[in-house]
């Protein structure tokens, strides 16, 4: 008995479906992430700067004549900025029966923010979603930009005559990342600096960033390349190996042209910054770090990972320590907040520093 009433329970929710026949199709236009998002994009007052963020479309797949109005809300980090809803109504209300012309309806931000088309009556402003979180309008006040997180727009349609759901609600995510400078971690020295020495023909480029894409560039400098000596000189060299990557390490690999023992490379990262106008808007990009691989026979590995950590970490009695390892004296072991770490910790350590996980206090030489 219980799977027959299941049965009947499963067939009258579909066929319900089945003969509503209204379908809301909800869809981000210019992407789903941006590092850059300003208020002139919503601005009621230049609707021609806007770009368009969604656009839903309301179609009538039955054979009559449908009277609806759409209700939209937006939410930022969970926080309701549109907390009953907007309603927008349709100057026209009829949804014709399929096939026709008219059968369906599509909106956008635009219309929403500035009926632009002139085909919506909307019952709000953007400053009522201002006026709904303190938190949001003091950030954007602030920076000049929408503050970072999650923005959710939600749509959904109802009949104008009985006010009931003519569709399920549809949502679009956005979300908004405050680009951070690209800060290179390890190998090398910053130009200006002797290169650092590696030992490995296949290092682990580290560096620390909040953006999604990434290039990275390497530079082979030698006598054809002349005597770079800034940022600019490097960057117009023709780089002896590029790849894009999508996190803030990259192991060089065994397929790429192979680094040569004594030769001296420099390395760059770069990033497109995302907005909704334009999908590369601007260009972020790292300092030049240079680098000169070494077998390593000569000089104790650890040391130099040491030697590149205190450069890089430019603290107090960093070159008392490298002017000591440098005539002869060998570190015994390394110690973080009271715990002993291997000289491989470091590039970690220096990584934590940058991205503000720690502070650096002092270095202490015994």
């Amino acid at each position: 008995m219980k799977k027959f009433i299941f049965l009947i329970f499963a067939f009258i929710t579909l066929s319900i479906f089945a003969q509503s026949g209204i379908e809301l199709n909800f869809t981000p236009v210019a992407g789903e992430y941006f590092n850059i998002f300003y208020p002139l994009y919503l601005n009621p007052d230049e609707p021609e700067k806007q770009p368009e963020i969604f656009s839903a479309t309301l179609t009538n797949d039955t054979d009559e004549t449908i009277f609806y109005y759409l209700k939209f809300w937006m939410s930022w980090r969970g926080n309701d900025l549109l907390p009953e809803g907007c309603k927008i109504t349709p100057v026209n209300e009829e949804l014709a029966p399929h096939p026709s012309v008219n059968s369906s309806v599509t909106i956008t931000n635009r219309d929403i923010i500035t009926n632009a088309t002139g085909n919506f009556d909307v019952e709000c402003e953007v400053d009522d979603i201002l006026s709904n979180n303190t938190e949001f309008e003091d950030l954007l006040l602030q920076t000049g930009r929408f503050p970072d997180g999650e923005y959710l727009f939600k749509l959904q349609a109802f009949d104008s005559n009985t006010d009931e759901e003519l569709t399920e609600a549809k949502t679009v995510t956005i979300t908004v990342t405050t680009p951070s400078p690209i800060s290179l971690i390890t190998p090398g020295n910053p130009l200006g600096m002797e290169p650092s020495e590696i030992f490995d023909l296949y290092p682990n480029f580290v560096w620390y960033s909040n953006l999604a894409e990434y290039t990275i560039k390497i530079f082979e400098l030698n006598e054809q390349t002349g005597n770079v000596q800034t940022d600019e000189d490097i960057e117009n060299l023709a780089p002896y190996f590029e790849r894009q990557v999508s996190t803030t390490s990259f192991t060089y690999p065994t397929d790429a042209p192979p680094l040569e023992d004594g030769n001296v490379y420099a390395w760059q990262v770069s990033a497109n910054i995302v907005s909704p106008l334009n999908p590369k808007e601007e260009v972020y990009k790292s300092k030049v770090y240079s680098f000169k691989v070494s077998s390593g026979e000569e000089t104790n590995p650890d040391d130099l990972l040491l030697i590149n950590f205190l450069r890089q970490l430019n603290a107090d009695n960093s070159e008392e320590v490298i002017n000591l390892i440098n005539n002869g004296f060998s570190v015994k072991n390394l110690r973080f907040k009271d715990s002993e770490i291997s000289a491989e910790d470091l590039a970690n350590i220096l990584l934590r520093i940058a991205n503000g996980e720690i502070r650096f206090k002092s270095l202490i030489i015994e």
